[in-house]
């Protein structure tokens, strides 16, 4: 009985001192540490686990696709940073006047809120003939550490382990706990994606081609690397953008392959450009990267998805 006492008051003040170090940093920090570089981003509950999971059914459209272009994608397909005459949809559904065409984009959007996105449109009474869809590097969100503004950022909500996660999504202490040791291990990519995540965005991309394939609807992907791609540093951490989006951009191709599902690649198109990123986001230092093209970007992927939509456009007449 008095060992169960001494045990008792033992454990006493080490729960004091936690709960103390809990109530230091909920009064420090704005929210979990591990989001902190977030804090001031506005669209940030368009990341992680906040959007759509990839655990879902999809609808099988209801006719057969009935002309038209449809452009899919996240900000950089919504144009973020530039007016809408210099958007490379805008330059593109002027290459092809006599083709309706739409635009379908979600900034912050991951590869599972875009197929959820497209499933939904797919379902209207006229779906689009041809899918031009941007698969950016950042689009696989099952990643563990990025950067945003220079500083690391990791998502409780992408923690495989389910008592971890909870851990880290519900106690500041616990999350700067769990951030610091995953800051060090990084997953070896900076990031984890885990076998079930993996498996349910394949299993939705084998579903969605499927179900395109039956309904004449072309689906025209393509790997799209940030604007300011060449001006990353060679020797850059795992949780820095130039480090986890050239991983992920790798294993986004690698599942599209496994899905038997034909992309565009793209990577490499900025190499030999000037540096064409929107001014708010060049970035000095070598492990971020500008994310959006400005006007000049916007032409030269218009350019660059030209003769692919032209090729979509000649099958589709045949």
């Amino acid at each position: 009985m008095k060992g169960r006492k001494r045990y008792f008051y033992a454990v006493i003040p080490l729960l004091l001192v936690l709960l103390s170090i809990e109530a230091i940093l909920r009064s420090w920090y704005p929210t979990l540490p591990s989001l902190d570089a977030l804090s001031g981003y506005k669209k940030a509950p368009g990341f992680g686990a906040s959007a759509v999971s990839c655990d879902f059914q999809l609808e099988s459209p209801k006719t057969w696709g009935a002309g038209g272009i449809l452009f899919l994608g996240d900000s950089i397909t919504d144009g973020f940073g530039v007016i809408k005459e210099d958007r490379f949809t805008t330059h593109l559904a002027e290459a092809f006047p006599d083709v309706r065409s739409e635009v379908l984009a979600r900034p912050g959007a991951d590869i599972c809120m875009e197929i959820s996105m497209l499933d939904q449109r797919l379902f209207d009474p006229v779906p689009p003939s041809i899918v031009v869809w941007e698969v950016m590097a950042d689009d696989l969100m099952g990643y563990m550490l990025y950067s945003y503004g220079g500083k690391p950022a990791a998502m409780p909500q992408a923690e495989p382990d389910p008592l971890l996660r909870w851990f880290a999504q519900n106690s500041y202490f616990l999350n700067l706990l769990w951030f610091h040791l995953r800051r060090h291990d990084g997953g070896g990519s900076g990031r984890i994606v885990s076998p079930q995540q993996r498996s349910l965005v394949l299993a939705r991309l084998r579903e969605l081609k499927e179900h395109t394939d039956a309904a004449h609807i072309q689906l025209l992907p393509y790997l799209l690397e940030p604007a300011g791609w060449e001006y990353c540093g060679p020797n850059v951490l795992p949780s820095q953008a130039c480090g986890w989006m050239a991983i992920d951009l790798g294993f986004l191709a690698g599942i599209f392959e496994e899905a038997q599902l034909p992309v565009v690649d793209l990577r490499g198109m900025w190499k030999g450009h000037p540096l064409m990123v929107i001014p708010r986001e060049v970035a000095p230092g070598p492990g971020g990267t500008g994310i959006h093209p400005d006007a000049r970007g916007h032409r030269v992927l218009a350019e660059a998805l030209r003769p692919h939509i032209q090729d979509a456009l000649d099958r589709r007449q045949k």
